[in-house]
């Protein structure tokens, strides 16, 4: 309303400046015009004085020059009065100053003719009547110009007042609209700051909350540990972090779909909501949360997630979490390493079958911390793709011969990380392809100095298979471009993994469709070995190191060699023994697969060490004389 109310007065400002306009200039036309009829009656005021004055100096002195000049006074005089305003009163003053002509010419003519009387006569009855006439009618014209003149200036002034008057009534109407818009938009420029910042505040809070549960995300989770670390370091108290992990969501969603899986997480996190744990959970991504608790101990932490685990069971249709939990250092406590411990207290609680609660503290001993420095270490060797390789050979038992080489990598430098350790750390920052791949691509730079008549053993993690990395054609192209082909490539899949079953199963099954070997590695070191032998046909079953240990030791761990190699025969696959550091241990071997229907293999420090290169006639001769049976001393091949 306020921009129309001073769209109008602007528009009513030019209108009423151009109407001001017009009128004032009608008005000064018409002064103008009175003003010229003043000065034409002043003119013929003083042409008839003139006139007069010749008149009576011809009566004196008459000459021809007088009365020529008297003459052209009657002209201008007649002039003037016809300039005049057509009128009644107008047209009596030129009958009067014709009779007072034709009265002077006659007077004249007396005057030229010496005589008295009739110039007596003359001027008494024709002259000077009409004389009288023509000066009283100028006069009476000039006053009556000379007052519409006024009336014309007076009217003009009004005008131009009435003007101002209006222009500056509408001017302070405008002013005062003009103030009342930036009013409006100062107020408008209000609620829009005050909108925006709503906005803000909700796209912050947004950018802070998982839309799918409604709880802190990973974002919310790092601000709100950075807080209660802070506020708990100038005290001495301690922060414990407790990670929760959906056991076997991806199985759900795979089965189920996802949108069941979203529900899931949904109802967990009004669990989660519901339960009095003094703490506020954040869901981290996927099916992984957080709980934060400030000022408590692992122990009392770890009875509240136990709670929080059974209510789960309970009120989920049997759907169960398994949770880690880590406690800071009172004197410096640190976000890394806290959160690494837990993540090491998570992924043993998964070990131990999952549907369980493990701190930190239980496993302290047995489970190392992956500082922050090896973790950037593995970070930068995936980023620069450096590392060494190494080959050992497997030899075959029956041969005395090597039947391949397993390819393993080796990180740079002084002081290198161990490379199961690497393997562990990309593993649980979700990196495991990648470093896969970086070692993949070291070792098929080098596949072509693989002697013709040897198999190449290439280690292959499950998160590859469980990962796009691996996809179509994409290992046999990258091995044909090394000079191998597919069927002399063995792929080792290890059973160490909490990788998904069946997406490991289903790649792995496609790979060997396309001409590739497999081999199960470290058989016998977990429970999932002999699930995957049951779902996945192999080429090669490689039995851990401990598995042979354990049957030194006792009759259970040979029952566990027995039925490992028993699953091999039934699936006429290759056995391949690992570890084989002395003579007994080969010997165990031996005759545990002395009656094996196909070839077995071993490999081991005993029969060679992993080197850059391979093996030379020195190396090769000491491992015959070791499989024919000839003990040799352990540093002979050393």
């Amino acid at each position: 309303m306020a921009y129309a109310g001073l769209v109008i007065i602007l528009v009513g400002l030019m209108g009423f400046a151009i109407a001001g306009a017009s009128v004032g200039q009608a008005a000064a036309r018409k002064v103008d015009e009175t003003i010229h009829q003043v000065r034409f009656l002043v003119d013929a005021q003083l042409r008839v004085a003139t006139e007069e004055s010749l008149e009576r100096l011809y009566r004196l002195e008459p000459s021809a020059a007088t009365r020529a000049l008297h003459h052209q006074a009657e002209v201008r005089l007649d002039d003037d009065l016809r300039r005049i305003t057509p009128s009644a009163a107008t047209a009596a003053i030129l009958a009067a100053e014709s009779r007072y002509d034709i009265g002077v010419k006659r007077l004249f003519a007396a005057i030229d003719a010496h005589d008295p009387a009739t110039v007596l006569f003359i001027d008494q009855h024709e002259s000077d009547p009409a004389f009288a006439a023509v000066e009283h009618g100028i006069d009476a014209q000039a006053a009556l110009a000379r007052g519409h003149a006024d009336a014309s200036l007076r009217s003009l002034k009004k005008t131009e007042a009435t003007i101002l008057a209006m222009n500056a009534l509408l001017s302070v109407i405008g002013l005062l609209l003009l103030v009342v818009v930036l009013g409006v938009l100062r107020h408008y420029r209000r609620m829009v700051s005050n909108a925006l910042k709503a906005e803000l505040n909700r796209f912050k809070q947004a950018s802070l909350t998982d839309y799918l549960t409604g709880l802190g995300n990973h974002r919310a989770y790092q601000e709100g540990i950075a807080r209660s670390v802070d506020e708990c370091a100038g005290t001495g108290s301690v922060v414990t972090i407790a990670l929760l992990d959906v056991d076997e969501l991806k199985v759900l969603n795979d089965r189920n779909g996802h949108v069941t899986g979203d529900r899931l997480l949904a109802s967990l996190a009004q669990v989660l909501r519901a339960a009095d744990l003094s703490s506020v959970p954040y869901r981290l991504g996927g099916d992984e949360f957080a709980l934060t608790f400030a000022g408590m101990s692992s122990l009392v932490a770890k009875a509240r997630m136990e709670h929080v685990r059974t209510a789960v069971e309970a009120r989920m249709n049997g759907m169960t979490v398994s949770v880690g939990i880590s406690t800071t250092s009172p004197k410096e406590p640190d976000l890394l390493v806290v959160r690494e411990q837990a993540d090491a207290a998570l992924y043993e609680a998964k070990r131990r079958g999952r549907n369980c609660v493990v701190t930190f503290d239980e496993i302290r001993d047995e489970h190392p911390v992956f500082l922050p420095a090896r973790v950037e270490e593995v970070r930068g060797i995936i980023a620069s793709g450096a590392i060494g390789v190494a080959f050992q050979p497997i030899w075959s038992i029956d041969h005395c011969s090597v039947m391949g080489y397993e390819a393993l990598a080796r990180p740079l430098g002084d002081n290198p990380i161990n490379p199961q350790d690497a393997f562990d750390i990309a593993e649980r920052i979700g990196k495991a392809h990648d470093l896969d791949r970086v070692c993949r691509t070291a070792i098929l730079a080098k596949a072509e100095t693989v002697p013709p008549d040897a198999l190449l053993f290439l280690n292959v993690s499950p998160q590859s298979l469980d990962h796009a990395a691996l996809e179509g054609t994409t290992l046999v192209q990258a091995v044909e471009a090394a000079g191998l082909t597919p069927g002399r490539v063995v792929l080792e899949i290890t059973e160490r993994s909490i990788a998904r079953m069946d997406a490991v199963i289903r790649e792995a099954t496609r790979l060997r469709s396309l001409g590739f070997l497999l081999a199960l590695d470290d058989a016998g070191s977990g429970n999932s070995g002999l699930e995957m032998l049951s779902k996945l046909a192999v080429d090669f079953v490689k039995i851990d190191r401990d598995v042979i240990v354990r049957a030194q030791a006792g009759a259970g761990g040979r029952g566990v060699l027995a039925g490992i190699i028993a699953i091999a025969h039934e699936m006429n696959a290759q056995i391949i023994a690992e570890g084989i550091e002395d003579s007994a241990m080969l010997e165990l071997v031996r005759g545990a697969t002395r009656t094996s229907p196909v070839d077995c293999g071993v490999q081991g420090y005993y029969l060679g060490r992993p080197q850059a290169d391979f093996v030379g006639a020195r190396a090769r001769d000491v491992a015959v004389q070791r499989l024919g049976g000839t003990l040799i001393a352990a540093h002979a091949l050393r």
